[in-house]
């Protein structure tokens, strides 16, 4: 999980905000939240990524339009801008309708993950003993497929990095390039890149 910026509120939202929280609030779901500009102004804000896992989603199925605060309980933030984002199918399931005051899941857009979450490798430790470990858990931010797919991204970390010690100047300077890009707000795993990179750093 790596922290986010809310962009501007889509035109098709600001223009038919009211009438769409009505029409939820009295028990039609059509909806609304999934439509087109909605949805590609949440790909552009999140890269495309789940805003809980940071797994690349659509080149498999559609992303979910996920609420923050479910909308099951909060009816009247069904449409409300900053109450969606784009989440996988796992997170989406497994966060479900859950919601606690006492104990809130991390919001991507409010929270800095990292004063709550910390990395070993692929897999993720929770700092705070509330929030970052219900998130971990409720998540499920462990998960086998998941920790693979990390552990094949900082693979791919491990192999520049050898690289660039085995190779010239110039091929050094082309790789530090291309590990750059795996720590990026928009690369697959990006908390995870970091991290691993900023433990190499000390290590050295």
């Amino acid at each position: 999980m790596i922290r986010l910026a809310k962009t501007a509120e889509p035109q098709v939202l600001v223009l038919n905000k009211g009438m769409w929280t009505a029409e939820y609030r009295e028990g039609a779901d059509r909806r609304r939240y999934a439509h087109p500009d909605i949805r590609e102004a949440l790909r552009s804000e999140t890269a495309q990524k789940c805003a809980y896992c940071e797994s690349w989603m659509e080149h498999v199925s559609p992303a979910n339009v996920e609420h923050i605060a479910p909308k099951s309980r909060f009816r009247e933030l069904v449409v409300e801008w900053t109450n969606l984002t784009l989440a996988c199918s796992n997170c989406n399931t497994s966060k479900g309708t859950y919601w606690e005051d006492a104990c809130r899941l991390l919001n991507p857009y409010e929270d800095e993950p990292s004063e709550h979450l910390r990395w070993a490798g692929p897999m993720l430790f929770h700092i705070t003993a509330d929030r970052g470990r219900v998130t971990i858990r409720r998540l499920n931010l462990n998960r086998a497929e998941l920790m693979h797919q990390r552990g094949e991204a900082l693979d791919r970390v491990r192999w520049i990095l050898d690289l660039m010690e085995s190779n010239p100047e110039p091929v050094r300077l082309a790789l530090s390039e291309d590990l750059r890009a795996l720590g990026e707000v928009d690369a697959e795993y990006s908390a995870a890149v970091r991290a691993f990179l900023a433990q190499e750093a000390l290590g050295d």
